[in-house]
């Protein structure tokens, strides 16, 4: 049972650390190289977010 808890907080905070840098990847104000970086970083997060909130939530 600990096993499962401790996955679960990896996972939990995993998914905040993605929520987080899907937030500043939006926020068109924050420099974080060129446009085709925010796209591709985005693209990716959109992948990590649905799995990781799967993650947690099941």
């Amino acid at each position: 049972m600990a096993k499962c808890e401790f996955a679960r907080s990896c996972y939990t905070e995993a998914k905040t650390w993605i929520t987080r840098a899907a937030e500043l990847l939006q926020d068109k104000d924050k420099s974080i190289g060129d446009e085709t970086d925010r796209a591709e970083l985005l693209a990716e997060v959109a992948v990590l977010q649905p799995k990781y909130t799967s993650y947690v939530y099941v």
